[in-house]
């Protein structure tokens, strides 16, 4: 049976695979157990289902680093800002 396979890692991609057998939770491919989902590869029965997860999976990846700018932005201000502490005191 016709599966796509989603890779999400630094280059994302589908591509089209042969299942052997499936479960709910795994497929077999070329004699290998796979679960269906994982953090990097997925496997799904149609097209727009697997380019729908990789697009949220770019969503997701821009929203974290997001996150990662203001982290450091606010790291850049408070370093803007930081004193000399006087051991005497």
């Amino acid at each position: 049976m016709k599966k796509y396979m989603t890779q999400t890692g630094y280059y994302p991609s589908i591509e089209v695979v042969e299942a052997d057998r499936e479960t709910d939770i795994s497929v077999w491919i070329d004699g290998r157990r796979h679960n269906k989902m994982s953090d990097y590869d997925s496997y799904f029965d149609t097209l727009e289902q697997a380019k729908a997860h990789v697009v949220q999976w770019a969503v997701n990846n821009l929203d974290l680093q997001k996150k990662r700018v203001e982290v450091a932005y606010e790291l850049l201000r408070k370093a803007e800002t930081v004193s000399v502490k006087d051991g005497n005191a």
